[in-house]
């Protein structure tokens, strides 16, 4: 995407022009809906594709990557990183790079509807996985805890800014699965403040994709270590190419 293109789009964001979430498309003015009709019915197709395992769909679909300390991860549909054009890519693509509110809007409220069992909100908190630092730098914003952010806003919930990033060089999406484990376990931390805000919680962890659930894995165990009662993983998507553990 060149210059002109992203100095335009930073433009229609400051006049509040509506646009889809995915695409970007220019939507109606008075237009119900984050996402534009095509995109909205590629949406509604990926939330009814099929886990390979269990053979429910995606968002029904309580597989996990087999961590000891995830009691259960959710996710809205299979995120397939060959096809840069399918819709679930595209809002993916769009949390860690736009960062549009609507984006965040819209993904927060899916997972609502789709993903949390209302009743275990009573007792629940929000934090992110946590973004590396130079990420952050990067794209100006860490995308899983803004996420959180959004989730407890609507429900109501507390936001825990819990987890934090040591800030290793390597990127987890640049190593092999055992190299990944071990980048987390030496870059992930609980930050002590958190400590007594999670004791006794129910924590939803939220992110934008896993792959390996390495990152995953241990924020978790951090998190049960720290007394926390039961660790749910929420995602917007789940890589294709995971494998069976």
């Amino acid at each position: 995407m060149n210059e002109f293109i992203l100095f335009f789009k930073k433009i229609l964001d400051y006049i509040c022009v509506k646009k889809c979430v995915a695409c970007s498309e220019l939507l109606e003015f008075d237009y119900d809906g984050f996402l534009c009709p095509k995109c909205a019915e590629e949406w509604d197709e990926a939330k009814r594709t099929v886990c390979d395992r269990c053979f429910k769909m995606h968002s029904k679909c309580r597989c996990s990557f087999g961590r000891q300390y995830v009691d259960g991860m959710r996710h809205l549909a299979l995120y397939d990183h060959t096809d840069r054009d399918w819709v679930v890519n595209k809002i993916v693509y769009a949390l860690k790079k736009s960062n549009a509110d609507d984006v965040f809007e819209f993904v927060a409220r899916e997972m609502i509807d789709n993903l949390i069992d209302k009743n275990t909100l009573d007792n629940a908190v929000f934090a992110g996985i946590p973004r590396s630092p130079k990420s952050v730098r990067k794209y100006g914003y860490d995308h899983a805890k803004k996420l959180a952010k959004k989730l407890a806003e609507i429900t109501g919930c507390e936001y825990i800014d819990a987890l934090g990033h040591r800030g290793g060089e390597a990127e987890q999406k640049t190593l092999n699965k055992s190299q990944r484990a071990l980048n987390a376990k030496e870059n992930c931390y609980l930050k002590d403040k958190a400590i007594p805000k999670i004791n006794g919680k129910t924590v939803f962890l939220v992110d934008d994709i896993a792959t390996t659930g390495a990152m995953t894995g241990i924020c978790a165990e951090v998190l049960h270590k720290n007394g926390a009662s039961k660790v749910f993983c929420l995602l917007a998507a789940k890589n294709k190419l995971q494998k069976k553990t």
